[in-house]
């Protein structure tokens, strides 16, 4: 029996809303439920998605796989989707959004981007590159705080 690895689970309440999106995804799929029904609303077609994260301003949701970095509408649509080589990342495991303007932050502890290091990269809700930043020590979990502040766990 062939067990599915449940991944990432991203739960999104909308300020004067009734309903709340959930996403999940397994190993070939993102998942979208209506939790009001908890039936699966939507199903989007995703090879081995790594981290999931929302955008708490338009429900939109970010998807990080081992070498791709996407961003889908909170209805499915694609929104971009990039190699992210295109970026000078060989592969990246941390995923955050920042909740004020739905940028999103990148990385890992293997050494990304420039060669020099560890970095984090920052990507527009559009999908470019508009900063970076020099990770402390051995990065294991990312936030972004309210205030656009960064919080980075490190071993």
């Amino acid at each position: 029996m062939r067990t599915t690895r449940l991944l990432a689970c991203s739960l999104l309440l909308l300020a004067g809303s009734a309903w709340a999106d959930i996403w999940m995804a397994d190993e070939n799929a993102i998942h979208k439920l209506d939790a009001t029904a908890t039936q699966v609303e939507l199903s989007l077609v995703s090879t081995r998605p790594k981290t999931l994260a929302v955008d708490p301003r338009d429900g939109a949701i970010w998807i990080l796989t081992e070498k791709r970095i996407a961003r889908r509408s909170r209805v499915g649509e694609v929104q971009f989707d990039i190699d992210l080589k295109t970026l000078g990342l060989e592969s990246a495991d941390l995923l955050a959004v920042d909740p004020g303007d739905g940028s999103a932050w990148i990385g890992d502890g293997k050494g990304l981007g420039k060669g020099d290091g560890k970095h984090f990269l920052r990507l527009d809700a559009g999908g470019r590159a508009v900063g970076a930043l020099p990770s402390p020590g051995e990065p294991r979990a990312l936030s972004i705080a309210l205030d656009g502040s960064i919080w980075i766990l490190g071993k």
